[in-house]
C-alpha cells in the first residue's frame, strides 16, 4: 500500500480559452493533513472539483487509493471513500440538522436503521446535539460550517477535502474547527485542506502545496513554504514569516 492516499499528476484544464490549471501536481499522505494555499483565482477549488469528479481535466491523472478517478462521477467517488465540502455551504436547508447528517450517512450505510450510531456520534463530536431538530437554515454560519463537515464525515470517508471550512468564523470557532480537523487525522482520516486562514493551515498541515495562477509555485513543510521567497512575494508577505516558527 502506497503512503500516498491521493496522487494528482499533470492536471490541466482550460475553460472558454482560459487556462485555469496547468500541469498541477499534488500528493496527500495517508492519515495526514495536507494544506493547499494560494491567492484567490489560483485554481484551488477547481482542483477540488476535478479530484471529486465535478469537473473533468483536459489532461492529467487523479489516483485515489490506487484507483484512477478521472471519468468517474462524483457519487461514485464518494462511495469509494473520497468526499468534500464546498466554499458555499450546501446541504438541505429546510431539513433538520439530524436529517442532513443522516442523508450523508446513507452514502455509506444503505438502511436508515443503520445510520443512528454514526449520526449521533457526529452530532456529539461537532457540538450539534442541541440543534439536532432545528432546520439547517436556522443555524448561524459557524454551526452551518460544522454541519457541512458532519454531513460529509457521515459517509465515513478515507479522505476528506475541506474547502475553506474556517471562512467567516470567529477565533473561538476557528480553534474548535482546528481541533476537529486534528482529531480527524488522529483517527486515520486523511485531509486535504484549502484555507486562507494562514495560522490555521500552517499549524495543522504536515505538508503544504502552493498554487499561483493555476500552477504549482512551491511545496514542502510549513516552515519551508513560509520561508520560500517566491511564496512570500506572491502570496504570504513578510508578515507571515513567523507563522511556522
Amino acid at each position: 500500500m502506497s503512503d500516498n492516499v491521493l496522487e494528482v499528476q499533470g492536471v490541466s484544464i482550460a475553460l472558454g480559452g482560459l487556462q485555469i490549471l496547468d500541469d498541477v501536481h499534488l500528493t496527500a499522505e495517508r492519515g495526514q493533513i495536507t494544506g493547499v494555499i494560494g491567492p484567490n483565482g489560483a485554481g484551488k477549488t477547481t482542483l477540488f472539483n476535478i479530484v471529486s469528479g465535478f469537473m473533468k481535466p483536459t489532461a492529467g491523472s487523479v489516483v485515489f487509493d490506487g484507483e484512477e478517478l478521472v471519468g468517474k462521477l462524483p457519487e461514485q467517488i464518494a462511495r469509494m471513500g473520497l468526499v468534500r465540502t464546498f466554499q458555499k455551504v450546501r446541504g438541505l436547508p429546510q431539513l433538520s440538522v439530524r436529517e442532513n447528517v443522516m442523508i450523508g450517512a446513507l452514502n455509506h450505510r444503505h438502511r436508515l436503521q443503520d445510520t443512528d450510531e454514526v449520526v449521533n456520534r457526529l452530532l456529539n463530536d461537532l457540538g450539534l446535539t442541541a440543534y439536532a431538530e432545528a432546520t439547517a437554515a436556522s443555524l448561524p454560519i459557524g454551526l452551518r460550517k460544522r454541519l457541512e463537515v458532519a454531513r460529509v464525515l457521515a459517509a465515513e470517508p478515507q479522505l476528506v477535502l475541506l474547502d475553506e471550512v474556517m471562512g467567516g468564523l470567529v477565533p473561538s470557532e476557528i480553534n474548535e474547527m482546528m481541533q476537529l480537523i486534528r482529531r480527524l487525522a488522529d483517527s486515520g482520516t486523511s485531509v486535504v485542506l484549502i484555507e486562507h486562514h494562514m495560522k490555521a493551515v500552517m499549524g495543522l498541515s504536515k505538508h503544504v502545496i502552493v498554487l499561483e495562477r493555476g500552477r504549482n509555485l512551491a511545496e514542502g513543510t510549513p516552515s519551508e513554504v513560509t520561508s520560500d521567497p517566491g511564496v512570500l512575494t506572491a502570496y504570504l508577505g513578510e508578515g507571515y514569516q513567523h507563522v511556522a516558527h
